[in-house]
């Protein structure tokens, strides 16, 4: 088996005047952070909450934004300043959006055989 290559240029996510730059390779650690975020359910599925899903894809895989300034002066990415500190939009909501690109681009979505919620535990 050979080891994926460190370095790769980052996917990105546009969000309003905000770009999200995000890994696109999936670890043995990451597969198992995004496991034990979810419940079994029937020995074979990992049942997941929307939160709990989608803050740990961001958590594990966002790694820089560019777009974010505090008094004039570009603010470096943390998960905690992209929870704390960036402003909410009433109409929309940037960690289902940007988890659910997350998701889809690194192939971590159900199949359609799935419930939705729902992940095989290959």
């Amino acid at each position: 088996m050979e080891l994926l290559k460190l370095g790769e240029r980052p996917a990105e996510y546009k969000w309003q005047d905000v770009t999200f730059y995000f890994r696109t390779k999936v670890t043995v650690g990451d597969k198992y952070e995004i496991d034990t975020a979810g419940t079994v359910v029937n020995g074979d599925k990992i049942s997941f909450t929307p939160w709990n899903f989608y803050s740990t894809l961001i958590r594990l895989f966002v790694n820089a934004w560019d777009g974010v300034t505090e008094d004039g002066k570009t603010v470096p990415y943390s998960y905690e300043t992209l929870m704390q500190r960036l402003p909410a939009q009433q109409s929309e909501d940037v960690v289902m959006k940007l988890g659910v690109f997350i998701a889809k681009t690194n192939g971590l979505v159900p199949s359609k055989d799935d419930q939705a919620g729902q992940l095989k535990n290959d």
